[in-house]
């Protein structure tokens, strides 16, 4: 599944995918399971699921908002498969990360967006989030 992220952003970006692609996500979810299963885990993935097969994920880790002293939700890492697009998973698992969000106290989200990323702009503006655009990425914030 995160290799499909990376082929998408290689997309968008203009770039073809990796040729040792299975290699590169092999190691990386071997990362990704010490960062976020492991003791010391420092990041939570939540996944959707449909019939036993994974269609998304949604990866976050928990900060401080220095501005106000609050916890905030990062949002560092959030995909759906193309073929669940648009049929509730990426509004769930953004829900979910939400009502986590609201349980921590936390006082909003944070997340980047490619600009070139239109479609997710608009999904993620549907949701009531603010773009606060910066050089290549957008910034996106959901209050709480």
């Amino acid at each position: 599944m995160t290799r499909a992220f990376n082929d998408y952003l290689d997309m968008l970006h203009g770039a073809a995918p990796a040729d040792d692609a299975a290699e590169i996500a092999a190691a990386a979810m071997a990362r990704l399971a010490s960062f976020a299963f492991g003791p010391k885990s420092i990041c939570t993935v939540l996944i959707a699921e449909l019939e036993g097969e994974a269609i998304g994920y949604l990866t976050y880790f928990i900060g401080v908002f220095m501005d106000d002293a609050t916890p905030t939700l990062h949002v560092a890492d959030f995909f759906v498969s193309e073929p669940h697009r648009r049929c509730g998973a990426g509004k769930a698992l953004m829900l979910e990360a939400r009502r986590i969000a609201q349980d921590l106290g936390a006082s909003r989200l944070f997340w980047t967006v490619w600009r070139r990323n239109h479609d997710a702009i608009r999904f993620y503006e549907e949701l009531g989030a603010v773009l606060e655009p910066q050089d290549g990425s957008v910034l996106m914030e959901w209050r709480i």
